[in-house]
């Protein structure tokens, strides 16, 4: 087999260090420890121990360099030693390879054999395996800063590169490792391979990697979860019919080897995921593949995951606006957060003082970036130089500019980098800076602009092959116009709402153009915090793309909440009243009502409640077989997202749904963990809110614990207290679509408006009527999209505390009405069959 080149020959910087190698080594011994171990015991203490102790040596790293690393929500990899008197900690490593292991995929072909005679050799067992690229995706990605996955996605394009160079089936390449996959990642046979793959998947088989560029795209599909790697069961070694293809090697004889390669004459196969409705377009691929990351919140969903150079390995942007926009601050958070993957920065400034501009870099560098190995391992003059031109005189100004560009080419010669030379896809030396090249146009008497002056400008940056970024004013000229025709991509940073004293003014990022490759034109909002630095929140077709390759995960019929089960309390004569109604796992369930119920513990009490199954579904019976528990029966994770409390009712309510289980006939009630975000009323965009709710989903599965269940509280203030979310009430079910992807079980509590006397004032029944009227079209999207619509709705008597349930809609059963109420004081579901009076 050809030497396999390194990694680092593809990285500018290693941005965590020698973290990627310790996790990488550290996957493989866990995973054969998960291979080898019944799974009744894979939460056994001892068993925790042994699988912290494969990646001890994250534990021993800096402990001021990236904390997520050794960190999780529930344990840290520094104090896993075994104790007696202690339970065994629970990393972010052992959860996330547990959750892996009981994916039903790969959990079905756990116990795969083929020892049966005469059985179809096209059809044999296979056993699968996440990837360990994904396990190292989300090992290197930090739940508090999701960004961090473009420096994670860096380092896994560098092993994809390297995989693809020493891959068993190689076609002839000549040049440097740079040239060679350069080659590989073509276009053309990009976009040949994905058809070859979507062609497999179709039929639901297996995709052999035929090639390099099978490999370099099998790998990158199974590092974002789309596909499983395929094996023989065991030590057992599968030779094809197709003599061009090399027997499949087994599962256990793969992770013995301890290789990201297959061991010499033998490969494996990569089964895509059920749940994949399509694969990614051959212009996401390559953006994936030969874009520079953007490590700035919201940069990937708009760039569709990076931003591509031209043939000559450059790109040119252009970003114009008035001034206070936020032009030098876009910039220099660029700058930032280029920094840890090595890129310089080149800063050239017509307006503002180098020792401004690195004040202004300290308070633009978020916490996680400032905290990363090869960031802090530099001083800002490592990496950042700025040169002011102060001149009246254009064209001093313009000379100074060529001289500039004289000096980053002595840069590049100085750290041992050639700009004649191809580089590695993805990776940029230097990021230049031209800040206020309208200090460099000529104005000529006669009013005409020299355009020409302008191209050759441009063109002598784009010589130098790099990531070029001119910042303008936005003005008429003709030469700063046709800048818009010589660069690769155009944006305007504006400011919403600037003169209104009522609302807060917005700062938006509109994308003009791209010109080589998919990305999301239009209108982004820009957020500048002192504390993070710069963030973007994208427009809503761009952040929910990602989720539009995947199917709905389908509601769990064999799977129901133990609520309005056997969880309730029995008044007289009710021992014998049936069920009012099973809800399924991952339904959406709408709550409404009139007055003040308790909706929200009705709805935090269903998520909180243990699951029952009946069995029947083939998850289920595989996991039998085995009596392996569900894991959610001992712990599950709610997200609240309230308009109307703050976290803390929230936590109060939990611990009293809590102590209400003790006096009801259940099962013993699972640990509960509950995160809040809470939103005042205020001026909160529906681009924000959506990224907040998936940035939370995403952290929590980045953790290992996943979000079982999603609780949206007070839907009805959205139209008094919210009015951009008013405005614009179609995302509400765009967002319900992605929550049936995401699979989770939403609560959704709606509270009908009423004012006690309103029948006897007309004034008072004409506003509830206007709000209800324009409350109604939002209300009826969420009914006819809701699995379960329930009832519960105050008494007429206002002493009462129990409210009566009433079922309007199930899902897939008969609507019953039976003698259910709701104490909203003891969060209680009674039955009896006759009111208090």
């Amino acid at each position: 087999m050809k030497p396999q080149v390194s990694s680092d020959a593809f990285l500018g910087a290693q941005p965590f260090g020698k973290a990627s190698r310790i996790i990488i080594d550290g996957w493989f011994a866990a995973s054969k420890l998960f291979a080898d171990t019944f799974p009744t015991g894979w939460e056994d203490d001892e068993f925790i121990h042994l699988i912290n102790d494969c990646f001890s040596e994250l534990g021993k790293l800096s402990t001021f360099h990236d904390p997520h690393l050794a960190q999780g929500r529930y344990g840290s990899v520094r104090r896993t030693r075994p104790d007696a008197r202690r339970k065994a900690v629970q990393t972010r490593p052992y959860l996330l390879l547990l959750e892996d292991f009981r994916q039903d995929a790969v959990f079905r072909t756990f116990f795969s054999h083929d020892d049966e005679p005469g059985i179809d050799s096209f059809n044999r067992s296979r056993q699968l395996l996440l990837s360990p690229l994904y396990f190292l995706r989300r090992m290197l990605t930090s739940s508090e800063f999701l960004t961090s996955d473009a420096y994670a996605h860096a380092i896994i394009r560098a092993e994809i590169f390297s995989l693809s160079l020493g891959w068993p089936v190689r076609r002839p390449q000549e040049g440097t490792p740079e040239r060679a996959i350069k080659e590989i990642i073509g276009f053309e046979r990009v976009a040949n391979s994905l058809h070859k793959a979507e062609a497999y998947r179709s039929n639901g088989d297996t995709f052999y990697l035929a090639d390099q560029t099978d490999a370099v795209v099998g790998h990158l599909l199974s590092s974002l979860g789309m596909a499983f790697w395929s094996f023989a069961p065991g030590h057992l070694q599968y030779t094809s019919k197709r003599s061009h293809e090399f027997p499949v090697i087994g599962r256990d004889t793969y992770l013995e080897g301890r290789n990201l390669l297959p061991q010499e004459g033998s490969a494996f196969e990569l089964r895509f995921a059920d749940r994949i409705e399509r694969l990614p377009s051959p212009a996401a691929m390559m953006n994936l593949l030969d874009g520079i990351p953007v490590p700035i919140p919201g940069a990937d969903a708009i760039f569709a995951g990076g931003l591509r150079l031209s043939r000559a390995r450059g790109v040119v942007a252009r970003v114009s606006g008035a001034s206070g926009t936020g032009k030098t601050s876009l910039a220099l958070g660029v700058a930032t957060a280029l920094a840890p993957l090595g890129t310089r920065t080149c800063y050239l400034s017509c307006e503002e003082d180098p020792r401004d501009l690195a004040q202004r870099l300290l308070t633009l560098t978020p916490p996680f970036i400032a905290r990363t190995t090869s960031f802090s391992s530099q001083d800002l003059s490592d990496w950042f130089v700025a040169v002011h031109l102060d001149s009246a005189d254009s064209q001093v100004n313009r000379a100074q500019v060529f001289d500039f560009i004289e000096f980053v080419q002595s840069s590049a010669i100085e750290n041992g980098i050639d700009l004649s030379e191809d580089r590695s896809p993805g990776h940029t030396p230097f990021f230049v800076v031209l800040d206020g090249v309208h200090e460099l146009i000529s104005r000529p008497i006669d009013g005409t602009d020299d355009v020409n002056e302008m191209r050759e400008l441009v063109e002598a940056f784009r010589r130098l092959g790099v990531f070029v970024m001119i910042l303008t004013a936005q003005t008429g000229e003709r030469s700063l116009q046709e800048l818009d025709y010589l660069v690769d991509v155009v944006m305007t940073l504006e400011h919403e709402d600037r003169s209104s004293i009522a609302q807060e003014p917005k700062r938006k990022l509109v994308l003009h153009k791209t010109r080589l490759q998919h990305s999301w034109p239009g209108a982004h909002h820009l957020h500048i915090s002192k504390r993070d630095g710069i963030k973007l929140y994208p427009q809503l077709p761009a952040q929910l793309e990602q989720f539009t390759a995947w199917r709905w995960q389908t509601i769990r019929r064999g799977h129901y909440f133990d609520f309005l089960q056997s969880g309730v309390r029995l008044g007289p004569g009710a021992e014998h009243t049936p069920p009012l109604v099973r809800i399924f796992e991952k339904a959406q369930i709408l709550i409404s009502g009139k007055g003040s119920s308790g909706k929200a513990g009705f709805g935090l009490k269903l998520l909180a409640s243990p699951i029952i199954s009946d069995g029947d579904d083939a998850e289920e019976f595989s996991r039998g077989l085995f009596e392996f528990e569900d894991p959610q029966a001992k712990r599950r994770r709610i997200l609240v997202v309230s308009f109307l409390y703050p976290p803390e009712y929230y936590e109060g309510l939990l611990s009293r749904i809590g102590d209400s289980h003790a006096d009801q006939i259940s099962f013993e009630n699972p640990v509960s963990d509950l995160e809040t975000l809470s939103f005042y009323p205020g001026f909160i965009s529906p681009e924000v809110l959506v990224s907040k709710i998936i940035n939370k989903i995403k952290a929590a599965e980045l953790e290992g614990l996943s979000f079982h269940g999603v609780l949206i509280d007070g839907l009805h203030n959205v139209f008094l207290q919210f009015p951009r979310l008013q405005e614009n009430a179609l995302f509400w079910p765009v967002l319900y679509e992605t929550f049936r992807v995401l699979g989770l079980t939403v609560v959704t509590t709606h509270t009908h408006f009423a004012v006690k006397g309103m029948e006897a004032n007309s004034v008072h029944s004409a506003d509830v009527n206007l709000i209800a009227h324009r409350v109604a079209p939002l209300l009826q999207a969420i009914v006819n999209a809701a699995d379960f619509y329930i009832n519960v709705s105050q008494s007429g008597d206002d002493t009462a505390v129990s409210s009566p349930i009433e079922l309007v809609s199930a899902f897939a059963q008969p609507v019953r009405q039976q003698p259910y109420f709701w104490n909203s004081q003891s969060l209680v579901v009674e039955i009896r069959t006759k009111r208090r009076q």
